[in-house]
């Protein structure tokens, strides 16, 4: 009788020049088109928002060409093309569809990732080289674009800017958390900010709204016991693990490579779960997370509930966002289980 798969027996070993190779979007966006995101008729920024984004995507192969084309005959672009689009709006507006959408529509060579993805391939492969790979696309999709000053944002930031110095069309949208709706500020003053002279390049979608599926992430799942834990784990294409175990090696692996980790698993099982109290281990933790939810696999765990995993100083400090973004998305997972 075939065992249970253990993830702390896998040691995925990506080569270099395969990291980027997986960048597009995640399976629940997959067939994310313009014409099956469904707007609500009483937000006019919606549909404006579809609009402006078909618009952007209708060139982008074409307009790369074209770009190194003018580039070699000392001509400027047009100051009305617009270097890239920063989608910004609350939680369950759309912006990943969307982002998405534009992915599917555009021409060339793409790239879809979130920004903790992204971040984590620069810090593997360093800039130059991520450069080098990526100033080859005629689009790069940038989703959950984080501005928290942090070191990974800097990273971003200089990726970001360095590819619409190569002419390359770049496409953010902002992050949000699931209790920040439609009405929350905006954050696209500081993007742009950020892109320090390049903002003025990126055109603006401004997406107003609330949740559409009316979703209730901070919902507390039900634990289960270890028993149950192992029972679901006897499905094939499910893995367990006990989490302090889990949690150590997380540390041995890079986090460019977490995705790999989960290949052909549809169910993580983890026995349990503790509150974490080394700010390194939640970050990796939180990415961790970010790859299930990416792929939309199950969390079945037992043990401690997961808006108790990290610690009441965490919290409270700086990347307090990631770590609720973490706790909703790990209660959603374990809610579909």
């Amino acid at each position: 009788m075939r065992g249970p798969i253990h993830l702390v027996d896998r040691n995925p070993m990506v080569p270099p020049a395969d990291l980027l190779l997986d960048f597009v979007p995640p399976p629940r966006f997959t067939n994310a088109r313009f014409s099956t995101y469904q707007p609500d008729r009483s937000q006019p920024s919606q549909t404006k928002a579809v609009n402006d984004l078909r618009r952007f995507s209708l060139g982008i192969g074409a307009s790369h060409v074209e770009k190194h084309r003018q580039r070699r005959k000392g001509v400027r672009g047009s100051r009305r093309d617009p270097s890239g689009v920063y989608i910004d709006g609350g939680f369950g507006v759309g912006k990943t569809h969307l982002l998405a959408a534009l992915y599917q529509t555009a021409a060339g060579r793409r790239s879809y990732g979130t920004f903790s993805e992204y971040a984590n391939v620069v810090d593997a492969l360093g800039p130059k080289a991520t450069l080098a790979a990526l100033a080859k696309n005629s689009l790069v999709c940038i989703d959950e674009f984080e501005l928290d000053r942090s070191d990974e944002m800097k990273s971003v930031v200089a990726l970001a800017s360095a590819l619409v110095r190569h002419h390359v069309k770049v496409a953010a949208a902002s992050i949000s958390r699931p209790n920040d709706l439609g009405s929350r500020s905006s954050t696209a003053s500081t993007f742009k900010r950020e892109m320090k002279g390049l903002g003025s390049r990126f055109e603006i979608v401004r997406i107003k709204g609330e949740d559409y599926l009316r979703r209730d992430l901070w919902a507390v799942p039900q634990m289960r016991s270890n028993h149950q834990v192992a029972e679901a784990a006897t499905q094939i294409t499910a893995s367990l693990d006990s989490f302090d175990t889990l949690i150590a090696h997380l540390g041995t692996i890079h986090p460019s490579e977490y995705a790999a980790l989960l290949n052909g698993l549809r169910t993580v099982c983890v026995q349990d779960v503790r509150q974490l109290l080394n700010e390194d281990d939640a970050q990796r933790f939180v990415v961790f997370v970010d790859r299930l939810y990416d792929r939309n696999l199950a969390f079945v765990a037992s043990g401690l509930r997961f808006d108790r995993v990290f610690s009441p100083p965490m919290l409270a400090g700086p990347r307090r966002d990631r770590y609720l973004r973490a706790v909703a998305r790990l209660n959603s997972l374990a809610v579909s289980s």
